[in-house]
């Protein structure tokens, strides 16, 4: 099995691949990259909220363990 490594484990030359300016505007390849990421952070949003509707990640009292400060904070970085 090969060594997973910073690079491999997130995938970088596919990810970093993925951001092809259309023209020669300079600031194109900032807004792909913002937009890019604030994809990013929504799926991670959305992925905390289908999680905390979730009972087994409920503690006794219906208290939930994930959902609420992570979509907080994913909310506040898009």
């Amino acid at each position: 099995m090969p060594s997973i490594t910073y690079r491999s484990y997130l995938r970088l030359p596919e990810l970093l691949a993925c951001q092809t300016p259309l023209s020669d505007a300079h600031d194109e390849l900032l807004f792909i990259s913002i937009h890019q990421a604030s994809e990013i952070w929504l799926k991670l949003c959305l992925h905390e909220l289908t999680a905390a509707r979730d009972p087994r990640h409920h503690l006794e009292g219906g208290r939930q363990v994930v959902g609420g400060d992570q979509v907080a904070r994913g909310g506040e970085l898009v």
